[in-house]
């Protein structure tokens, strides 16, 4: 069975590495495309190919989301000056951001 998200289910900012259920894919591939598969995963520190299709799908949906952060921004529309201070703000409010995903992440352990 596929899911098919909605449009509107926004993707997780913070990728879940510590799944809760586990689903199986039985995926055939060419064997170039197998060899190339095994010796990315090896290149990028990965003890098997499965490893790295995970992490690159977890990277993939990292991308979507900040892809969406990012045109959600734009859409918003002008924030105003930017001088030293909205950077200083800007830092700030990024490592509150991270800090509460971050706790929420060790929370979901």
């Amino acid at each position: 069975m596929h899911f098919i998200p909605h449009p509107d289910d926004a993707p997780s900012p913070v990728p879940d590495r510590h799944f809760a259920t586990m689903a199986t894919l039985n995926l055939g591939l060419p064997d170039d495309l197998l060899a190339y598969l095994d010796e990315q995963a090896f290149a990028h520190g990965h003890d098997d190919s499965a490893q790295y299709v995970v992490e690159v799908l977890h990277q993939h949906r990292e991308r979507q989301a900040l892809k969406s952060r990012l045109i959600n921004s734009i859409k918003s529309g002008p924030a105003g000056f930017a001088d030293d201070q909205y950077f200083k703000e800007l830092l700030e409010e990024a490592e509150a951001e991270d800090a509460r995903l971050r706790k929420g992440a060790r929370d979901e352990r």
